[in-house]
C-alpha cells in the first residue's frame, strides 16, 4: 500500500501542476515580457512531453525495476521544480516544465502498473478509483490551488509547496517499492521518433487551429504531417517485433470502445476547464480567484466519488457506475447548454458542473479498469500505456476544441462579453453531443458483475 501511496503522491503533484500555472499567465507575461502565444507553452509543452514519455512505459517497465523508475521519476521531477522555482527567465521556466513532464510521464503509468500487479483482486477497482481520482481531479483542482497560492504569496510558492510532498514520497517509495525483475529489450528508436513527431505536429496544428479559429496553411500542414507520422507509426509497429506499444490491443473491439469513451470524457473535461475561466471572467466579469472557487465544489465532489466508484466496481461490476455516471455527465452538460442559451450565472455553473463531476467520478476510473480487464495480463501494460497516452493527448484536443469554437464566436458581432457567452453555448452543445455518442458506443460493451 505504501508503494501505491508514494507513486500516487508523485503523480498527483505532476497532474495538479499541469493546470496550476494557468491562472498565473498574466503575471508571467508581465514579469518575463512574453506574449499570450508564448506563455501558453507552459502548459502545452508539459502535456506534449508527458504524451511522448508515457508510451515508453511498457519498455521502461520491462527494462528497469519499479524502484529504479520511481526514484528516477521523483528526482527528475524535483530537478524540474527547482528549475522553475529559481528561474531567472522564461527559457529556464520552460526548461523546468519539460523536466517535470519527463518525471510525470514515468510516474503516472508506473502507479497504475503497481496497482494492477500488487493490489488484491477484490480491491483493484477501489485502488484504480483512487489512482484515477488523482489524474481526473488534479486538473480541476489546479487553478484553485494555483490561484490561492499566487494571491497569498507569489507564483514561485506553487513549486515550494510541492517539495515537501515530493521528498516524503521519495523516502517512502525508496523503502516500500521492491525491486522487480527486468529483461533486456531493445528500445524502438524509430517508433519513438515517429510517435514524437506525431504528437508534436498534431499539438502544434491544434494550437494553431485554436488561435485562428479556422484551418489555414500552417495548421492544415501541421495536422496533415501529424496524421502521416501516425500512419507511419502504426505501419512500423505492425512490422516490428519489439514495438514501442503493442497496437494489437485495439483488435479487441470492446477495449477500443472503452478507449474512445475515455478519450471523449477527457476532451470534455479539458474543454470545460478552458471555457469556465473565460466565461466567468469575460462574460460575467468575475476575478480569477472567484472564478476558480466556482469550480472547486465540483472538483471536491468528483474526488469523493472516485473511490466510491471503485467499490461499486468491485461489488457490482462496471455497468452500474458507468450507466449512472454517464447519465449524470449528460445531464450536467445538458443543463449547462440549456441555461447558457439564456443567462447562465456563476452559481448555476457551480451547481451544474457538480452533476458532471459526480458522473465523472463514477465513470472515469471504471472505464479504465474495465477496459484493462478485457486484456490478458501480458498486454495490460500496453493497455495502460494506451489509456495514459490518450489521456494526455486529449488534453490538447479538448483545449483546442474549446479555444477554436470560442475564437469563431468572438470573431462575430457583438461585444466581447456577448460573443464569449455565445462561444460558451456552442462549446457546451458540442460537448453534449460528443458525450451522448460516447455513452451510446461504450455501454453495449460494458459487463455486469460475473456471478461466482
Amino acid at each position: 500500500m505504501c508503494s501505491i501511496i508514494s507513486t500516487g503522491i508523485l503523480t498527483f503533484c505532476g497532474i495538479i501542476i499541469e493546470t496550476a500555472m494557468n491562472i498565473t499567465f498574466p503575471t508571467l507575461m508581465k514579469e518575463f515580457s512574453v506574449s499570450t502565444a508564448t506563455v501558453q507553452w507552459m502548459t502545452t509543452s508539459y502535456l506534449l512531453i508527458v504524451a511522448i514519455i508515457v508510451p515508453l512505459s511498457s519498455f521502461l517497465k520491462r527494462r528497469f525495476s519499479k524502484k529504479t523508475l520511481f526514484v528516477a521519476a521523483d528526482l527528475i521531477f524535483i530537478i524540474g521544480v527547482l528549475c522553475d522555482l529559481f528561474a531567472p527567465n522564461f527559457t529556464m521556466l520552460l526548461l523546468g516544465r519539460f523536466i517535470q513532464g519527463i518525471g510525470t510521464g514515468i510516474a503516472m503509468p508506473l502507479m497504475f502498473n503497481i496497482i494492477l500487479e500488487e493490489a488484491p483482486l477484490d480491491k483493484i477497482g477501489t485502488l484504480m478509483g483512487v489512482g484515477s481520482l488523482l489524474t481526473a481531479v488534479g486538473p480541476a483542482l489546479g487553478p484553485t490551488y494555483g490561484g490561492w497560492i499566487s494571491s497569498v504569496w507569489s507564483w514561485r510558492m506553487i513549486f515550494v509547496t510541492l517539495l515537501p510532498f515530493l521528498i516524503a514520497a521519495l523516502f517512502v517509495g525508496s523503502w516500500a517499492i521492491k525491486k522487480s525483475e527486468t529483461e533486456k529489450v531493445r528500445f524502438d528508436v524509430c517508433g519513438e521518433i515517429l510517435l514524437a513527431l506525431t504528437f508534436v505536429s498534431l499539438i502544434l496544428g491544434l494550437n494553431s487551429l485554436g488561435k485562428s479559429g479556422t484551418i489555414d496553411l500552417t495548421s492544415g500542414s501541421e495536422l496533415v504531417f501529424g496524421a502521416a507520422m501516425l500512419a507511419a507509426f502504426v505501419r512500423h509497429s505492425k512490422m516490428k517485433n519489439a514495438a514501442l506499444v503493442d497496437l494489437s490491443v485495439f483488435k479487441n473491439g470492446s477495449f477500443s470502445c472503452h478507449v474512445f469513451a475515455f478519450f471523449v470524457m477527457n476532451v470534455c473535461s479539458l474543454s470545460l476547464a478552458f471555457v469556465f475561466p473565460n466565461y466567468l471572467q469575460i462574460a460575467l466579469h468575475h476575478d480569477a480567484f472567484y472564478s476558480s472557487l466556482m469550480t472547486l465544489p465540483a472538483a471536491i465532489l468528483g474526488a469523493f466519488c472516485a473511490p466510491f466508484s471503485g467499490r461499486m466496481f468491485d461489488r457490482y461490476g462496471a455497468k452500474k457506475p458507468l450507466v449512472i455516471g454517464g447519465l449524470l455527465d449528460i445531464l450536467g452538460l445538458l443543463l449547462l447548454t440549456v441555461f447558457a442559451h439564456g443567462n447562465l450565472t456563476a452559481y448555476q455553473v457551480m451547481f451544474f458542473y457538480c452533476f458532471y463531476m459526480f458522473g465523472m467520478g463514477l465513470s472515469f476510473s471504471t472505464i479504465m479498469t474495465d477496459g484493462l480487464t478485457l486484456l490478458d495480463e501480458r498486454r495490460q501494460t500496453d493497455g495502460n500505456a494506451v489509456f495514459n497516452t490518450f489521456q494526455q493527448f486529449s488534453g490538447a484536443v479538448g483545449t483546442a476544441l474549446g479555444s477554436t469554437l470560442m475564437a469563431i464566436a468572438q470573431k462575430g458581432s457583438g461585444s466581447l462579453a456577448e460573443s464569449t457567452g455565445l462561444g460558451t453555448f456552442w462549446i457546451f452543445l458540442v460537448l453534449t453531443i460528443l458525450m451522448i455518442a460516447a455513452e451510446a458506443i461504450l455501454l453495449p460493451h460494458v459487463r455486469g458483475k460475473e456471478k461466482a
